[in-house]
């Protein structure tokens, strides 16, 4: 479909392997798409794409199984969100069968060199929840003239029990960017 392609491979009953066949539309786009990594159980799939709308370079989807008796039909894919993503390259996904911790790598700011592998587990011990991340541009426009506004602080309050907050200033376009949890602003 592009640069590079998710395919999967199956062995017959003969334990000899198939052709392999690409993951199609869902998964694939015309950019890139790598690092494929499939829980033991099969139910879900990690990938790395810069095709998917994403917070920037790769970032890190999963997609879960539409069906267990049919390997190649998949769900739509859902970003993994923060902190696994960045607004650079996000990749190389893993984690233990528990989902308590894993590993990453990603050339975001502060890593020691180009691509550097990262560790990740989870504060509480408990399993890693699957939350679908949202990308959302938000505008600031002056009231009188309907005009975008630059360079505007943007507070933005996210609806949790902790009571997390981002900020953000407004580009040439009058537009802020914000990562948030789906219905979560």
């Amino acid at each position: 479909k592009g640069m590079t392609d998710l395919w999967m491979v199956e062995k017959d009953d003969n334990g000899k392997w198939k052709e392999p066949v690409n993951m199609g539309d869902k998964l694939n786009t015309p950019f890139e798409e790598r690092g494929p990594f499939i829980l033991a159980d099969g139910s879900t799939l990690y990938f790395s794409s810069e095709g998917h709308k994403g917070m920037g370079g790769l970032d890190v989807f999963y997609a879960e199984k539409s069906s267990m008796f049919d390997e190649g039909t998949w769900d739509v894919r859902r970003n993994l969100g923060t902190p696994f993503n960045t607004k650079k390259d996000d990749f190389g996904f893993y984690s233990n069968g528990e989902m308590t911790k894993g590993f990453l790598t990603s050339n975001r700011f502060g890593g020691k060199g180009g691509d550097d592998i990262y560790t990740w587990k989870s504060d509480n011990k408990k399993p890693l929840e699957l939350t679908e991340t949202k990308i959302s541009y938000l505008m600031v426009m002056d009231s009188e003239t309907n005009s975008p506004v630059r360079n505007a602080i943007m507070k933005i309050e996210i609806e949790d029990d902790k009571g997390t907050s981002t900020e953000g200033k407004t580009d040439v376009k009058g537009l802020v960017e914000a990562t948030v949890e789906a219905g979560k602003v």
